[in-house]
């Protein structure tokens, strides 16, 4: 059974989404790493490329496949397409440029997905929990699809937040978003950090208002306020009194930053293997 991860980025280091350490978190997870280069030009896949050389030599490979501009999203959607037609694996793993794999949950999550494999499923549902300010888990859990099974008809929606086989509903009855049936329900969670330095609120809003989703009116409209809301409020970033057991360490680097920053310490094999990472 092979298990190969993917990750769909175009210019993450300039918007500041903490995508090294997702990337890292998720490797002892796969066999394989594909990276989407969707047309980067801020050093993204430089850093990316650096990590392949130097710490997972040969476990990390690149694809071209452009994010093009997109009404909703569809720009980013081709590319995925492209991409989960264009390997060859058993399992697929999206790893999003925000989300994290806790390391702690993957011998776990291994048997899940064998458990899928040999039992027929398609996929595995997740609940994916907000991470606020380093300290807060949301009590509110979204169940959704990042890992599902190669197979023939998958389409993606929504830039990757919505997996289904083309001839029915993007939705599974009780859901809002995937249907890949038969999904096998995990108790595993993973974990979203959104916005994790103060840089992030409008970079991220920019790229999804002017880029990526051109006719979503809800994203024009946040946009415009978190704009609306920094022109009167500078923000600080956030120093938590205790950070949530659950934000794995390597994150922590990133606390009190104002920017996004691809730190030293993540090419340190030594510094990895002492929180719990796998690199050979």
């Amino acid at each position: 059974m092979k298990i190969v991860g993917f990750a769909p980025f175009y210019n993450v280091l300039s918007a500041h989404y903490p995508f090294m350490e997702c990337i890292i978190c998720a490797m002892p997870l796969v066999d394989e790493m594909i990276i989407n280069d969707g047309g980067c030009t801020d050093g993204t896949r430089e850093a990316l490329e650096r990590l392949e050389r130097e710490v997972f030599p040969g476990r990390i490979k690149f694809f071209d496949y452009p994010h093009k501009k997109g009404d909703f999203w569809d720009g980013m959607d081709e590319a995925i397409d492209k991409l989960i037609n264009t390997v060859e694996t058993d399992w697929f793993i999206e790893v999003q440029a925000d989300e994290c794999f806790h390391p702690d949950d993957h011998e776990a999550l291994r048997k899940e997905i064998e458990k899928a494999h040999n039992e027929g499923y398609n996929a595995i549902r997740q609940g994916r929990v907000e991470v606020g300010q380093w300290e807060n888990m949301d009590t509110y859990i979204y169940k959704i699809v990042r890992i599902f099974r190669k197979n023939e008809g998958i389409i993606s929606r929504w830039g990757g937040d919505c997996f289904h086989f083309e001839w029915l509903p993007q939705y599974r009855e009780g859901f809002t978003t995937h249907n890949l049936p038969p999904e096998y329900d995990s108790d595993i969670l993973f974990y979203h950090f959104k916005n994790v330095v103060p840089a992030a609120y409008i970079t991220q809003a920019e790229r999804h208002s002017y880029h990526y989703a051109l006719k979503h009116e809800q994203r024009r409209r946040n946009l415009e306020e978190t704009i609306e809301y920094f022109e009167k409020y500078a923000i600080p970033p956030y120093i938590p009194k205790k950070v949530h057991e659950k934000v794995h360490p390597i994150f922590y680097g990133l606390i009190g930053k104002t920017h996004y920053e691809v730190r030293e310490k993540l090419y340190d094999k030594e510094f990895l293997r002492g929180h719990g990472i796998t690199v050979d």
